[in-house]
């Protein structure tokens, strides 16, 4: 509960700019066993008030799930940033995640650590950027009242571990999953994001969609 609220604590007095974007993605997942599965995610994120293409990316996952209640695994991100002024940038993110899990009917409350790890410019050494490391925690609430339909609250706080160890940012994200016919699902969705204690501080207003299916 404190990770949920907590960010409706923080607040800036620093100049903010706003931004309209919308992230919209497809995935895949796939079952191995009883306990191991493998996921593929593609992403296109707009930015600039819908304008522009801020950023696409694929995220490769693997999955272990202990019992009903917990769960962890491993992701690789590649993806390409547009910084809008030259070119595009290349990065890479790796990923260590715990997910807990606990029913309490009609709420599904979960909570998710990651341990994350970050490069860029790696392919032109002037540009290179150390390694950027944070430490995220997400909880969420999932509504179960409908077979087909459940609404979902989260909150995630971004701990930079690097550099100057810190909040530097948060999110807080509404929205509805839908079950459709054979394996799939769609998730809609409303996500707010702030950064923190930076010179000029971005909030996004994101528009969510994403499409996904089991094989």
């Amino acid at each position: 509960m404190i990770i949920l609220l907590f960010p409706f604590w923080l607040c800036s007095a620093q100049a903010q700019y706003h931004d309209f974007g919308a992230r919209k993605g497809l995935s895949a997942d796939k079952k191995l066993t009883k306990y191991l599965s493998l996921s593929a995610n593609m992403q296109i994120r707009l930015e600039e008030n819908y304008s522009k293409i801020g950023s696409g990316l694929l995220d490769l996952q693997i999955g272990y799930k202990l019992n009903k209640k917990v769960s962890f695994g491993f992701s690789y991100r590649f993806s390409q940033k547009n910084d809008f002024r030259t070119s595009w940038e290349t990065r890479h993110r790796a990923q260590l995640r715990l997910v807990l899990k606990k029913k309490m009917k009609p709420f599904t409350l979960q909570y998710r650590t990651i341990y994350q790890l970050g490069f860029s410019g790696l392919y032109k050494p002037e540009n290179y950027y150390s390694p950027n490391t944070y430490w995220r925690n997400k909880v969420q609430f999932k509504l179960d009242i409908d077979k087909k339909i459940e609404p979902y609250l989260a909150s995630e706080v971004f701990y930079k571990l690097n550099n100057n160890f810190g909040i530097d940012g948060y999110r807080v994200a509404v929205g509805l999953n839908w079950d459709l016919p054979k394996k799939m699902e769609m998730k809609t969705g409303y996500m707010f994001q702030q950064e923190l204690y930076q010179v000029n501080p971005v909030t996004e207003h994101i528009f969510v969609l994403g499409y996904s299916f089991s094989f």
